[in-house]
């Protein structure tokens, strides 16, 4: 191995230098901390060499330490990058390999599915190769992965980071290895055969779709963008790149024999609820279809005679359901919202809320002969919970209580705060108590948001952590009166309030010259 090393820091390297002997022509690839050149050695044979950007003492050493263990290992396991040199120095090493494209420029290779899926195929063989063993990649990205005209791929860069440790000590490492590391790994995880797969399936992701994968990490991903493909191949890539560790393939193996069990139509992957019951019935078409044109299952040529039951058909289209649906909402909730606005309730409205269960029964599936039958019981259980409950009633007299809050009567007012309180509500907002008297109330913990305390006499009385949030409390007494727990900063007019020694302050807060004032203890 050379020694043999430019002049200038890694991340100056550029096209035209030499390195480890060969003549870097041209950047082919970067990401993941790495820049990848083409070069041409002494022997006019053909390189890739990496180089390393992070400028880190510990990184370096992981990264040469790792392609001199691949270096030692060199034409033990099929598809794995033969390292020739390493330059412990300038972070760098150098392959044998006469590359087309790394697998990063998927969208100039120009996959089409069946190619993408054999690309994939035959990495998914290399990276299962490298754990039967026992090497863990620990951080595959697409630059990783090599590609000749022939379609051969070898993948280099294996054990190079360890990118849990990276994201532990270097936040921005996090956002470096978003894409092709999982979650758990970006969270300070050691790496493991299923840090693999996911990155597996982000790679197979990308040669589906010819650009990086923009997903979020989810446990159960929808995989929408791949829509366009087999639901088989994207429950595929889904079993891959679950967050859920449960569900995730735990071997490469796996996914080798469900790619297999997908060309015979098998239940493949990991489901997801919004697509695969439309999915299935899909490929179950194209199953018999297949089965047809290879014998396998025979079409009949004379038609098949339709037996007709005597009983009622459940023929409802789904369109029509939701409409009934709505229309049975737009029956319950109107009668609610008037009886709640006009605190007031009525039986009228409480007979027009029942009504409902017309539409929604005729909206459930059927069951029974005629299925009407079985409509005709679920909209009387609709009806009775309606009679029993009567939400109407419920919304009417639900603010009926305060409607005293909204008099023109002070007295009235008043009046509704004490049975409010002795009933133990807390709810009294937007209530008007200017001049009012509170006196031998407890208020604690209500909330007056919107209200007015003005002038309003509080002497003694409880506010322990009530909510007064734009009230207006100027000139209100609040002479022994505890505000423990008071937010002042959202009430008005805080300071022009009344107080004496006997007051509990809220934190933060004195009472000086018969006002609150703010405290300047520990200051």
């Amino acid at each position: 191995m050379s020694d043999e090393q430019v002049e200038h820091p890694a991340a100056q390297v550029a096209a035209g230098d030499r390195v480890l002997g060969s003549t870097l022509t041209k950047v082919i690839a970067e990401g993941g901390g790495v820049r990848v050149f083409k070069g041409r050695a002494a022997d006019n044979s053909a390189t890739v060499v990496y180089v390393l950007l992070i400028d880190d003492a510990e990184v370096r050493k992981r990264f040469v330490a790792a392609a001199r263990e691949m270096a030692e290992r060199r034409g033990q396991i099929e598809g794995l990058a033969e390292v020739t040199r390493v330059d412990d120095a300038l972070g760098a090493y150098e392959v044998r390999f006469d590359v087309l494209r790394p697998m990063s420029d998927a969208a100039i290779l120009d996959y089409n599915e069946q190619g993408a899926t054999e690309a994939f195929v035959k990495l998914c063989r290399v990276i299962h190769e490298l754990h039967e063993a026992g090497i863990i990649h620990g951080c595959l990205r697409p630059e990783d992965v090599l590609v000749n005209a022939a379609g051969d791929l070898v993948v280099a860069g294996a054990k190079a980071f360890d990118v849990g440790e990276m994201c532990r000590s270097d936040p921005a490492a996090v956002a470096l290895y978003r894409v092709y590391a999982p979650q758990e790994q970006r969270f300070g995880r050691a790496a493991g055969p299923q840090t693999d797969i996911f990155s597996l399936g982000r790679i197979y992701h990308l040669l589906l779709m010819a650009q990086e994968p923009d997903e979020k990490d989810e446990t159960l991903p929808s995989l929408e963008v791949l829509g366009r493909f087999p639901n088989g191949l994207r429950r595929i890539v889904r079993a891959c790149v679950t967050g859920d560790l449960e569900h995730r393939y735990d071997r490469v193996d796996e996914i080798l024999d469900d790619l297999v069990r997908f060309k015979r139509h098998e239940p493949v992957g990991l489901p997801h609820p919004d697509h695969d019951q439309v999915a299935a019935v899909a490929r179950a078409k194209v199953a018999r279809e297949e089965a047809i044109r290879e014998g396998r299952v025979h079409r009949t040529s004379a038609p098949v005679e339709i037996m007709r039951g005597t009983g009622g058909s459940d023929s409802l289209s789904l369109g029509k359901r939701i409409g009934l649906l709505l229309l049975g909402l737009v029956i319950l909730v109107g009668p609610i919202a008037i009886a709640y606005v006009a605190s007031a309730p009525s039986m009228t409205l409480s007979i027009i809320t029942f009504f409902c269960a017309v539409p929604w029964g005729l909206a459930a599936p059927g069951f029974g002969r005629p299925p009407i039958l079985g409509r005709a019981l679920i909209a009387t259980a609709i009806l009775g919970v309606l009679v029993f409950l009567d939400p109407a009633r419920l919304a009417g007299e639900a603010d009926a209580a305060h409607s005293g809050l909204k008099s023109p009567d002070l007295a009235m007012r008043i009046a509704t705060v004490k049975e409010l309180r002795a009933a133990g509500e807390t709810d009294l907002r937007e209530a008007d108590l200017t001049g009012a008297s509170l006196v031998g109330e407890d208020m604690a913990g209500v909330t007056l948001d919107g209200g007015s305390l003005k002038g309003c006499q509080c002497a003694g009385v409880n506010f322990a952590k009530a909510s007064f949030w734009n009230v207006d409390v100027e000139g209100a007494d609040f002479s022994a009166a505890n505000l423990a727990g008071v937010m002042p900063a959202v009430a008005k007019n805080w300071q022009l309030a009344r107080c004496d020694d006997r007051t509990t302050m809220p934190a933060g807060w004195a009472c000086q010259d018969g006002h609150p004032a703010q405290s300047t203890r520990g200051k």
